[in-house]
């Protein structure tokens, strides 16, 4: 009896030791492997690395494809027209329109320049146009003469008189070129023209303070 008791531990403690030796057996544990610092870039201007136990590339971010834009066009104010464009498909700006350049009119003549000290003004004109003075006034030419109201000499005759004649009124101008002065004299009765080197000259006017003449060039002979 205790032969056969002897036995059965005895295949106990064998059986026991035979499976402890079973699950100490080596276990192979994978450890992770390190992937090289690469880097790929992607068509939206990004970029990958490798990852994964094989380090392959990590996929792109995926670009969407643009929204093809209506083919419609706004007619802009200079006759152009644009279309849609742009990722909200809006149309484009129109071109810019520049107002026309307007040209600036030329002064009328006479211009009246800078008044001198005494009170009497200068005025520029051209040949063949009237132009009204005041005694002491002066104008201008486009050749450089210059032509000066001196004074107003009235003769007319005075109301309730009873006189030879009716009187005029008979402006003195002074024609200046080139430093030599000529006296133009002229009435609104007799003698309102006078030709002068080259020059006519009419009295179209005058009062008791000033006078209108005009100037025009004729060819000399």
């Amino acid at each position: 009896m205790n032969q056969k008791l002897f036995s059965l531990a005895l295949i106990l403690l064998v059986s026991g030791g035979l499976f402890t030796l079973q699950g100490c057996q080596k276990v192979e544990v994978k450890r992770p492997v390190a992937c090289t610092e690469e880097a790929k870039v992607c068509p939206d201007g990004s970029a990958v690395g490798r990852t994964g136990p094989d380090c392959s590339f990590a996929p792109c971010p995926q670009v969407e494809s643009p929204k093809p834009c209506t083919l419609e066009a706004k007619l802009c104010p200079d006759g152009s027209s644009v279309g849609r464009t742009g990722a909200d498909c809006s149309f484009a700006p129109c071109p810019l329109v520049k107002p026309p350049v307007v040209p600036s009119e030329p002064p009328s003549d006479p211009v009246k320049e800078p008044t001198p000290s005494d009170g009497t003004s200068v005025k520029t004109t051209p040949y063949g146009k009237p132009v009204s003075m005041r005694v002491n006034d002066s104008v201008v030419f486009p050749d450089g003469m210059t032509l000066k109201l001196k004074e107003i000499n009235d003769s007319r005759c005075p109301a309730g008189v009873q006189c030879i004649w009716q009187g005029e009124l008979s402006p003195l101008f002074i024609a200046t070129q080139n430093g030599a002065s000529d006296e133009v004299r002229l009435g609104t009765v007799r003698g309102s023209t006078l030709s002068l080197k080259g020059r006519n000259y009419t009295l179209v006017g005058a009062n008791g303070t000033g006078a209108t003449v005009r100037v025009d060039l004729v060819a000399i002979p």
